[in-house]
């Protein structure tokens, strides 16, 4: 698929040509899309970039402290220990906490996928998505050490956008043709 910026879609398709606010309407319709395609599939369909599988939890041991439990009611080590014992590391804790351990789906506390917006760019005209949080951008590159690129659109989520930027596009003609 060819790269395209929404300035040159808009002039490619022809006239009437909409005003500064309505490519910023149309940019922020479709940016918000695709964020939604993104988070859907990296936090509850739990694939990677390239529409695969993020991967399978690895058996490790591993002690968490009580800080890291999301449900601090799960956390309940043995008698005079700070941290419970899981023999099958991060599956194990998400598990005890209720968790779906079939697959990694990088959804946890929630704090990284909340962290994941639109923004206005430095251009007038578009928006870009971005992590809001020192935390987030911590644990983004934690987890693309780990699993690789996920956090990078999807060609499915790229699909998603360019339809939906078509439809924002299409509903603004309409509008400009009404009026």
């Amino acid at each position: 698929m060819a790269k395209i910026s929404i300035s040159d879609y808009i002039a490619g398709i022809g006239k009437p040509i909409l005003s500064n606010k309505d490519m910023q309407a149309i940019s922020l319709q479709a940016t918000i899309a695709l964020e939604a395609s993104m988070k859907r599939r990296i936090f509850t369909l739990g694939l990677a970039s390239n529409d695969a599988p993020i991967g399978q939890y690895r058996y490790y041991k591993a002690k968490y402290k009580r800080e890291v439990f999301v449900r601090k009611s799960a956390f309940k080590p043995k008698k005079g220990s700070n941290t419970m014992l899981f023999l099958d590391g991060w599956q194990g804790l998400r598990r005890v906490q209720g968790r779906q351990t079939g697959y990694v789906d990088l959804n946890y506390s929630g704090a990284l996928q909340g962290s994941i917006r639109t923004f206005p760019s430095i251009s007038d005209r578009a928006h870009i998505i971005g992590i809001s949080s020192i935390d987030g951008m911590k644990k983004r590159r934690n987890m693309e050490g780990l699993y690789g690129k996920v956090f990078t659109p999807s060609p499915n989520d790229l699909q998603i956008f360019e339809q939906a930027l078509i439809a924002a596009y299409n509903a603004g003609i309409n509008q400009k043709t009404i009026r």
